[in-house]
C-alpha cells in the first residue's frame, strides 16, 4: 500500500513538474528576480516602507508626514504591482495556485466532510 501511495506521488510529482503553466510560473518567477527594473522598483519600495515605518513612529498618524509617506508607498507599491513583468508573474501565480488548490481539494476533500461529532457517535 505504501510503495503504491508512493509510486503515484512520483508520478504526480512528475506530472506537475512538467505542466506548462508551473513552468511557465518558474521562468517568469527567474526573469522577476533578475529584472533590473524590478530590483530597483523593489528598492525603492523597501524605502518607502522604512520611510512610513519612521513617519508612523515619529509623528501623529493623522500628520502630513505619515500621509505623505503612505502616499509615497501606496505609489511604490503601485509601480511594482502595474509593471507588465509583474502583472504577468501574478496572473501566472494564481493559475498555479488555483492548480494546487485543485488538487488539495481532490485529495483532501473526503477528509474535511468529517467532524469530530461524526466520529464519536
Amino acid at each position: 500500500m505504501l510503495e503504491k501511495l508512493e509510486n503515484e506521488l512520483l508520478l504526480l510529482k512528475n506530472a506537475l513538474k512538467d505542466d506548462p503553466r508551473i513552468i511557465l510560473l518558474n521562468q517568469l518567477e527567474e526573469e522577476v528576480n533578475s529584472c533590473p527594473r524590478l530590483i530597483e522598483l523593489s528598492k525603492q519600495k523597501e524605502a518607502a516602507i522604512a520611510d512610513y515605518s519612521l513617519a508612523i513612529s515619529c509623528y501623529p498618524k493623522d500628520g502630513a508626514e505619515v500621509k505623505k509617506a503612505q502616499t509615497n508607498l501606496y505609489k511604490a507599491k503601485l509601480a511594482i504591482d502595474e509593471d507588465p513583468l509583474s502583472v504577468r508573474y501574478s496572473a501566472a501565480f494564481i493559475e498555479v495556485r488555483d492548480l494546487y488548490m485543485l488538487i488539495d481539494d481532490i485529495i483532501f476533500s473526503e477528509f474535511r466532510k468529517k467532524t469530530v461529532g461524526k466520529d464519536l457517535r
